[in-house]
């Protein structure tokens, strides 16, 4: 299993920020790689992610949502 974690301070309210990171379909507005991005809805455990990217070659990667807590945490 691949384990990925990444942090960043954001200068905006944290329902603002959530809202923003926490809908795939603007995945590819902040990670520069990622092509295109489908996924079922609604979102929350069990929901099922499928990225094309471009990192180290062009690939096709499909996850799901294990850990979803509104303005918390969201995994896959």
């Amino acid at each position: 299993m691949i384990r990925s974690e990444i942090s960043t301070v954001i200068d905006a309210p944290v329902d603002k920020v959530w809202e923003f990171v926490s809908d795939p379909g603007n995945m590819n507005q902040w990670s520069a790689q990622d092509s295109k991005v489908e996924f079922t809805r609604p979102i929350g455990v069990g929901s099922v992610i499928t990225v094309t990217t471009h990192l180290i070659g062009k690939r096709t990667i499909k996850g799901t949502i294990t850990d979803w807590e509104p303005r918390h945490k969201f995994a896959m």
